[in-house]
């Protein structure tokens, strides 16, 4: 009787221990609750706040990267207006020039005006590229005819915090 007891006792523990070897396999985890593995329910924990980090550190570099190449891309046309603005003060700098070219030069000036307004207020997922810390507030506003634009008054970047300590500027003010 003792016998088959102590074997009864020990098919229970083997079809027990069967049992949670199903379960690992079945759902790879090595335990279910964390009263069963309180180290490794520790360690767990441990482990996916650090893949939740780098997991947003991936997103951020990201983000940061789109943002800079359409800051790029937009300083790169400004740089263009400026270049096409000289010329145009240049060609009108002789006194000769009559009132009418000066007049079609001025036109071209104020669309050149106008598109670099256009270009600084340009926005990317609804935040504004140039608005610094004021994403939500066009950096620039043009005031009367030839009296140019006021700006926001940001005076921040935005930073991205894309690994550890290390952080990205993106969103640069105007000013």
């Amino acid at each position: 009787r003792q016998l088959g007891e102590t074997s009864l006792r020990q098919l229970q523990t083997s079809m027990t221990a069967l049992q949670r070897n199903q379960t690992e396999l079945a759902t790879q985890l090595r335990f279910q609750s964390a009263g069963e593995n309180p180290a490794g329910a520790n360690e767990v924990m441990v482990l996916s706040t650090q893949l939740r980090k780098l997991e947003q550190y991936a997103r951020n570099q990201a983000i940061a990267d789109t943002r800079l190449r359409a800051e790029e891309t937009a300083l790169n046309d400004l740089q263009n207006f400026v270049v096409r603005a000289k010329e145009l003060a240049m060609s009108v700098a002789d006194s000769r020039q009559d009132g009418s070219r000066r007049f079609i030069v001025k036109a071209e000036v104020d669309e050149i005006f106008n598109a670099v307004i256009g270009i600084l207020n340009q926005s990317q997922n609804g935040e504004f590229l140039f608005g610094g810390e004021q994403i939500a507030t066009p950096p620039v506003t043009a005031t009367p005819p030839g009296l140019g634009f006021v700006t926001s008054g940001a005076t921040e970047s935005i930073r991205l915090e894309v690994a550890p300590n290390a952080f990205v500027a993106t969103g640069h003010p105007i000013t």
